[in-house]
């Protein structure tokens, strides 16, 4: 079971996994958004810059999705001065950028979704998945262990019967289900400092 189900939320060799198609389309959005909007009207304008940074490739150059999730950081170099307040519309907007990124929490257009869920709900079917799966794993154990139980009392052995190899599956959900926890608390967190860079910077 660990074989399918872990590798489709962190990515394998086949797939980029869900917590990799989470961060980098969080990420795209986020810099689309900074750097279709200007810092001022100039003369001449003065175009915003991405804020989201990540690795996508392999040090060879070739394609690699699956290092999307854990390489995702804020650009060390951008200050709130680098940061598009104003939407270019039209029609121009003098905050309709922070206004943009406040609306990914709850999206009315396709701005913001993975596969039509916004991003919590994305993370909240990522996270459901791995629970399931983990008690799944989990009562899987207890099974294994009572049929074990029940075995040894009988003086019968039970085959393919591994209560090492559940119990090792079951550590494994467990920590991928802290693992992602974790990770939708820094984007939140991030989304947050976003919004509060921006705001500032208006």
């Amino acid at each position: 079971m660990s074989n399918t189900v872990l590798p489709a939320i962190q990515g394998d060799a086949n797939q980029a996994g869900s917590l990799n198609t989470l961060a980098k389309n969080f990420a795209d959005t986020v810099n689309q958004l900074l750097t279709s909007g200007n810092i001022s009207d100039g003369p001449p304008p003065v175009p915003g810059v991405p804020l989201f940074t990540y690795t996508d490739t392999n040090a060879d150059g070739s394609a690699n999705p699956t290092l999307v999730a854990g390489s995702i950081a804020v650009d060390p170099t951008v200050t709130p001065s680098n940061l598009a307040a104003i939407s270019t519309g039209p029609p121009e907007i003098s905050n309709g950028v922070p206004l943009a990124l406040a609306q990914l929490a709850n999206p009315t257009t396709g701005t913001g979704e993975v596969n039509g869920f916004s991003y919590s709900q994305y993370y909240g079917n990522i996270a459901a998945s791995v629970g399931n799966q983990l008690q799944e794993a989990q009562d899987n154990v207890q099974v294994q262990q009572s049929l074990l139980a029940q075995a040894q009392n009988q003086r019968q052995l039970i085959s393919g019967v591994d209560i090492n190899t559940e119990a090792m599956t079951a550590v494994e959900f467990q920590r991928a289900y802290e693992a992602n926890s974790q990770l939708i608390t820094v984007l939140d967190q991030i989304t947050q400092d976003t919004i509060n860079i921006m705001s500032s910077a208006g």
